[in-house]
């Protein structure tokens, strides 16, 4: 194939990953003039340690002057290492909300679901930095507008401390970017020079590997842009704090949150690819090339498609079932690691805080603005709690009933049980809590003042855990919608009957008549006209047909079907 076409696909490559990296490195390095004093209070929560500031917990908070409504030390192991909210303004005394101060069931959710991450970290953190403490907001003899005046000087702002520039998240979210784009490019010039499916599709999946864990470090290097800064005085054992603007906030949180829909969309085409063909935009190579192979690099508008009358018919997809059940191994690991970042990482770290300082960023700007960010809260909210009705009615409602009502007694039976009561009562914590916040929202805060309330700020945590659960429930929305289905029809090509049944095997291939599961349905078929109500006989047999086809040469499509519909390897034993 021409030279050109693979120039094309390496620019176009690097050009689309390059304002991942240029935005990143502009903001690591943001000009001391562009900070904002916390004149008015700075609101956040700090989950690790560095230079001078230490994580946010009780035992680092000793040296600031605390409010008398604030936490102290429980001289509790588990309690005093979890971090606190913290509401800073310098020159004046400090309060720290901690998540215990205002536990209620609506945090039980958080507590089973974020706090198995976030207490092991915190005890790292707790063990790196135990001799670290939070430096005074006043100096010696300065307090009040003065030392607020001598935070707002060049000289003092001079001696900021930016923590963006030095994180290791920073140094893995470029090294993430460079073996993402990498790999794409060796996979798109895999595709081109039409190698074997088995490894264009195994280097789609390494950069898909870089793509999320760029997605992550990408989350946890923004963390640090949702905290305060600080500028310790010369000298003295006293320092100013500073926080990012609004709109420098916004751009640091669009890269993360940009990468996150993509990485979600190249989940789902990665599941398509392996059923049905490798593909560099969008369509399956194999169609692209066969219609149009003087440049299968641009648009597919052309009169006729391989297949139409006159034109050459359509190659299978050439992959053996054995290569595809590595290549669907590999995927679901991988999709393990990227859920697993999502429901550990971006949501009881990430999003809560973010969710907080949205809150607070609408008290400092105009009306009309703040109107909108709350109105933009309010659709958010609106649209996780739709979300997640949809999940539970279309797929957690009937799985869990489906699965109580076979009434076994064995240790399989009795986990899956469990695990579903407990996904059901967060989903349900999830829809109670993203509507109360908003009721809550409306005496939330006080509007003639510049300034969170007093009663509000013991909130704080109630409005990050609400936070969290807005986007594990858009989260679980996108899934059942459009991860699931594609994750289905894999696990059916693949002949699995972990994710379905044999009765939900013929009501998915009708459901999807582009997946070609036509004679994955015959068979199933068979099956539920036996009786075979427990699915052992099904899983039975569908482990003898793996076992064949592994031996077969040959396109597991056209192979699978083949010996599907074989009326001898159908039969019931």
């Amino acid at each position: 194939m021409h030279a050109l076409m693979y120039l094309k696909t390496l620019v176009i490559t690097m050009a689309s990953s390059y304002p991942f990296v240029a935005l990143v490195s502009s903001l690591s390095s943001l000009d001391v003039e562009h900070y904002e004093p916390c004149n008015d209070g700075c609101v956040f929560i700090r989950f690790f340690s560095s230079g001078n500031l230490p994580a946010s917990t009780p035992g680092n908070m000793q040296n600031v002057t605390l409010t008398n409504r604030s936490s102290s030390l429980r001289h509790n192991a588990v309690l005093d290492t979890l971090p606190q909210f913290v509401v800073l303004q310098n020159g004046h005394p400090v309060t720290a909300v901690s998540f215990w101060d205002s536990f209620t069931w609506l945090d039980w959710a958080y507590a089973l679901i974020g706090l198995p991450s976030v207490l092991p970290a915190s005890l790292v953190s707790q063990w790196v930095s135990t001799e670290q403490q939070y430096l005074p907001t006043s100096c010696p003899g300065m307090h009040g507008q003065a030392m607020q005046r001598q935070c707002e000087s060049r000289d003092m702002r001079q001696h900021i401390e930016n923590t963006l520039e030095n994180q290791i998240s920073l140094q893995g979210y470029l090294a993430a970017v460079a073996g993402w784009t990498a790999f794409k490019v060796l996979h798109d010039w895999a595709v081109l020079a039409k190698s074997s499916e088995f490894d264009s599709l195994c280097l789609g999946i390494v950069s898909f590997f870089f793509q999320s864990t760029a997605c992550l470090m990408a989350y946890l290097w923004s963390l640090g842009a949702l905290e305060v800064f600080v500028a310790k005085a010369p000298e003295q054992d006293c320092a100013c704090y500073y926080q990012i603007p609004l709109l420098e906030l916004v751009a640091a949180l669009s890269t993360p949150l940009l990468l996150h829909y993509l990485t979600y969309t190249k989940l789902v085409m990665l599941y398509k690819a392996i059923q049905h063909g490798d593909y560099l935009y969008d369509v399956p190579f194999r169609l692209v090339h066969a219609s149009a192979p003087n440049d299968p690099t641009g648009p597919m508008l052309i009169a006729t498609l391989s297949g139409d009358s006159g034109m050459p018919e359509l190659e299978p997809i050439a992959l053996s079932f054995k290569k595809y059940r590595r290549l669907s191994f590999a995927i679901e690991v991988v999709e393990s690691f990227w859920n697993m970042g999502n429901a550990q990482i971006i949501g009881p770290f990430i999003i809560g805080p973010l969710f907080v300082r949205t809150l607070i960023a609408s008290l400092s700007i105009s009306s009309s603005l703040a109107g909108f960010i709350r109105g933009a809260l309010l659709s958010a909210s609106a649209a996780a709690l739709a979300a997640i009705i949809y999940c539970n009615v279309n797929h957690r409602l009937p799985k869990l009933r489906k699965l109580i009502s076979c009434e076994m007694s064995d240790a399989k039976w009795i986990l899956g049980v469990m695990i579903g009561s407990v996904q059901l009562f967060c989903h349900v914590t999830y829809a109670v809590a993203t509507s109360l916040v908003f009721v809550e929202l409306v005496g939330a805060f006080d509007r003639n003042s510049a300034k969170l309330g007093e009663q509000e700020r013991f909130k704080l945590w109630t409005w990050s855990c609400s936070g969290s659960y807005i986007f594990y429930s858009c989260r679980a929305g996108f899934r059942t919608k459009f991860l699931v289905p594609v994750m289905q029809s894999e696990s059916m090509q693949a002949l699995e009957a972990s994710m379905l049944s044999a009765e939900e095997w013929i009501d998915h291939a009708a459901s999807h008549p582009y997946d070609g599961l036509s004679a994955h349905a015959a068979f199933a078929q068979r099956f539920v006209a036996s009786g075979d109500i427990s699915g052992r006989d099904f899983e039975a047999r569908l482990s003898a047909v793996r076992y064949e086809l592994d031996l077969m040469e040959g396109s597991h499509v056209v192979t699978a079907k083949e010996l599907l519909t074989k009326d001898d390897c159908l039969l019931i034993e």
